[in-house]
């Protein structure tokens, strides 16, 4: 596995500093190499080790900051 580079929805984002408060809160996770949110399509596309944490995870954690 190693790194990997995967695309989550977003749903209901209101403004785009909901995007980046979402960007600063996935690049602390441990594992996260990247976060980058796309406002206009409603996507953050992450750069993470999976042999670290996984895209399930990853979701959970978009779910967590209220999206």
């Amino acid at each position: 596995m190693g790194r990997e580079t995967s695309t989550i929805q977003v749903e209901d984002l209101l403004s785009p500093l909901g995007g980046r408060g979402i960007e600063k809160q996935l690049t602390k996770t441990p594992g996260v190499e990247r976060a980058s949110m796309n406002d206009a399509t409603g996507s953050v596309t992450l750069t993470y080790d999976s042999d670290f944490i996984n895209l399930a995870s990853l979701s959970r954690l978009v779910q967590e900051c209220g999206y």
